[in-house]
């Protein structure tokens, strides 16, 4: 009898060893379970990121590409004006020789007329 009750302790010891890594092993899979979870939630949360820097990276090359062509248009209408105030330059310089030349003459008709 001795050894029956032995051996009945001895399997509710087992019993209870497993029955104890069961509940263990289920609290495992749970926390698994919760890190699985922040781990996808992760990775939906990179994945929006990375959205966002390719919409802010696409943005970035528009505006740039924009900014090109505003600095080439600005350079160009500057290259024209200054082309223009060489014209002018140009024009005002030879009124200016034509005005010398003029008065010239006007003088020296008018110190024979003397």
């Amino acid at each position: 009898a001795t050894l029956l009750s032995e051996r009945e302790s001895a399997v509710q010891q087992r019993e209870e060893k497993v029955s104890l890594r069961e509940a263990q092993a289920e609290a495992a899979r749970a926390t698994l379970r919760q890190r699985e979870n922040h781990v996808h939630e992760l990775m939906e949360e990179l994945g929006r990121r990375a959205m966002e820097v390719e919409e802010r990276t696409t943005l970035a090359v528009l505006l740039d590409g924009d900014m090109e062509a505003r600095e080439k248009d600005f350079m160009e209408r500057l290259m024209a004006l200054e082309a223009r105030d060489r014209e002018i330059t140009e024009q005002c310089a030879r009124a200016e020789a034509r005005l010398e030349e003029s008065l010239r003459h006007d003088t020296e008709v008018h110190h024979r007329e003397d």
